[in-house]
């Protein structure tokens, strides 16, 4: 007998603070302890997430609303950015993106 997916209610949680740069252009956040992957956001960027998806480790998320902006967010150069998907990281300004990458 196959299982029943149950469908949940996204979550919605406020005044997030973006902690760290993962892979492929996601940034990380740990609200309540629980690592969230969230595309688009920089370190020291605050904001409010939607959580969309729920794995035993992690959850993903997007963001809905900034209440604050990081000081390592720039403007990005490439008119296509967040829309191609070649740039990953453009937001942020080139020396912290290389640090982020090192680290």
């Amino acid at each position: 007998m196959a299982r029943q997916k149950i469908k949940r209610e996204p979550e919605y949680i406020e005044d997030v603070e973006i902690i760290d740069a993962g892979a492929e252009g996601m940034s990380v956040a740990k609200p309540e302890g629980r690592v969230v992957f969230i595309p688009f956001g920089v370190p020291g960027d605050v904001v409010d997430i939607e959580v969309y998806k729920r794995k035993k480790n992690f959850f993903e998320g997007k963001i809905l609303n900034f209440k604050k902006l990081s000081d390592k967010r720039v403007e990005p150069v490439c008119q296509h950015f967040g829309l191609c998907g070649g740039c990953k990281w453009q937001h942020m300004a080139y020396e912290w993106q290389t640090y982020y990458k090192q680290k």
